[in-house]
C-alpha cells in the first residue's frame, strides 16, 4: 500500500511538474509575443515621430510661403484700391471734360446755325459797319477772334476728353490686370492655407498616433512585467515540485507494521488533557478532544513518533504550526500548537528526529504538543501506539 502511494505521488508529481514546464513554456511564448508587439510599437512610435517632425518643418516653410503670400496678396489690393480711386477720378475728369465738349459744340453749333440762318450778314454788317479802314480791320480782326476762339476752344475740348479718355483706358487696364493678379494671389494664399490645415490635421492625428503607441508600451510593459512574475513563480514551481518528487523517490519505502511509537516530547510525559470527552478550555463547551495535550517549555523539541513522509507543515488554523506525518498503512501523526517547525513538507523523518519546537499558537491556553493518532484519517486513541 505504501509503495502504491508513493509511485502515485511520484506520477502526480511528475505530471505536475510537466504541467508547469508545458506553463512556463506557453508564458514565455507569450513573453516573445509581447517582446515582438514592444518592438513593433516602437518603430511605429519612430515612425510617428520621425513623419510628425518633417510635417513640422513642412508647415514652417509653408508659414513662410503663406507669410509672403499674404503680404503680397496686401501689397496688391492696396495697389488695387488705389487704382480703383484713381479711375473714379479720373471717370470724373473725363465727364466734367465730356460736359465742358457738349457744351462748347452747342455753343458754336448755335452760332453756326445763326449765321446759316442770316447768311453771314450779321459778320458782314459788322465789317461794313466800319467808320474808317482802320475800324475795318478792327472788326476783321475781332469776326476772326470769334471764330479762331470758337473752333480752338473746340478742338482743346475735344483734345482734353482723348486724352483723358485714354488716361481713364489705361487706369482701367491696370485694374483689371491687378484683379486678375489679385485673384491669383487670393487663390495661390488659399492653397497654401488648404495645405497648412491639412499639415496641422496630420500632425494632430500622428500626435493622437504617438500617445497611443506610448499607452501599448506602457500596457506592453505592464504585461511583460506580469509574465515575468508568473515565468518566475512557474519556474519556483516547478523546482519546488521537482525537489519534492526527488525527495519522494529518495525516501525509504517504509510501512507501518505495528509496534509502540516513540514518546513525542521526550523528557516531558505528563498530560494535561487526555483523547475523548472533554470541556473545551477557551469555548467552555463539551466536545471529543482528539488528541492528548503534553504540557513543555516553550521551544522543547517535538519529535516524531515514528519514521514517516511530511505531508503538512504550515499553519492550520486552530492547531497553528502543525506538522503531520504520514507513516504508511493508512496511519498519520499530527503534532499542533508549535512554535516553530523544523521539518519540511514532503520531507523523509526518521523516528525521534526533530520536527518542530513546542508552543502554543493557535487555539491554546499554554504551551504544549497537542498530539493525535489517527486511521485512515480518524482520529483514534493516541495510548493504544505509544510506549
Amino acid at each position: 500500500m505504501r509503495a502504491l502511494t508513493i509511485a502515485l505521488v511520484l506520477t502526480f508529481l511528475s505530471a505536475a511538474i510537466k504541467v508547469s514546464a508545458d506553463s512556463v513554456s506557453d508564458l514565455q511564448d507569450k513573453q516573445a509575443a509581447i517582446k515582438t508587439k514592444t518592438q513593433n510599437a516602437k518603430e511605429y512610435l519612430n515612425d510617428a515621430k520621425a513623419e510628425k517632425s518633417g510635417i513640422m518643418n513642412e508647415v514652417l516653410q509653408l508659414d513662410i510661403q503663406l507669410d509672403e503670400a499674404t503680404q503680397k496678396l496686401d501689397s496688391t489690393t492696396a495697389q488695387l484700391d488705389e487704382t480703383n480711386k484713381n479711375l473714379e477720378e479720373a471717370q470724373t475728369d473725363l465727364a466734367e471734360a465730356e460736359t465742358l465738349h457738349n457744351d462748347q459744340y452747342e455753343k458754336l453749333k448755335e452760332r453756326l446755325v445763326y449765321m446759316y440762318k442770316s447768311n453771314s450778314a450779321s459778320y458782314i454788317e459788322i465789317i461794313l459797319q466800319s467808320q474808317s479802314f482802320t475800324d475795318f480791320i478792327n472788326r476783321m480782326e475781332y469776326v476772326d477772334t470769334i471764330i479762331n476762339y470758337d473752333n480752338d476752344l473746340l478742338l482743346e475740348y475735344i483734345e482734353t476728353e482723348k486724352r483723358i479718355a485714354a488716361r481713364v483706358e489705361e487706369i482701367d487696364s491696370a485694374r483689371v490686370a491687378l484683379e486678375t493678379l489679385q485673384n491669383e494671389q487670393a487663390s495661390q494664399k488659399q492653397e497654401l492655407e488648404d495645405a497648412v490645415a491639412d499639415k496641422n490635421q496630420r500632425i494632430i492625428n500622428l500626435t493622437s498616433d504617438e500617445i497611443s503607441f506610448q499607452q501599448q508600451l506602457l500596457d506592453l510593459e505592464e504585461a511583460d512585467r506580469n509574465v515575468k512574475k508568473l515565468i518566475k513563480e512557474a519556474e519556483e514551481e516547478a523546482a519546488r515540485q521537482k525537489a519534492n518528487a526527488a525527495r519522494a523517490a529518495a525516501q525509504p519505502q517504509t510501512r507501518y507494521t505495528g509496534g509502540a511509537f516513540g514518546w513525542p516530547v521526550p523528557g516531558y510525559y505528563s498530560r494535561s488533557s487526555e483523547y475523548g470527552g472533554r470541556t473545551n478550555p477557551i469555548s467552555g463547551k463539551y466536545e471529543t478532544h482528539s488528541g492528548i495535550d503534553i504540557p513543555a517549555p516553550t521551544g522543547t523539541n517535538i519529535v516524531a513518533a515514528e519514521a514517516g513522509t511530511v505531508i503538512l507543515s504550515g499553519y492550520n488554523g486552530g492547531y497553528g504550526y502543525t506538522i503531520i506525518i504520514d507513516h504508511g498503512g493508512g496511519l498519520t501523526t499530527l503534532y499542533g500548537h508549535n512554535s516553530s517547525l523544523v521539518a519540511g513538507y514532503g520531507e523523509y523523518v526518521s523516528k525521534g528526529q526533530t520536527i518542530a519546537k513546542c508552543g502554543t499558537t493557535g487555539y491554546s491556553t499554554g504551551p504544549h504538543c497537542h498530539f493525535e493518532v489517527r486511521v485512515n484519517g480518524s482520529s483514534t486513541q493516541p495510548l493504544n501506539y505509544l510506549n
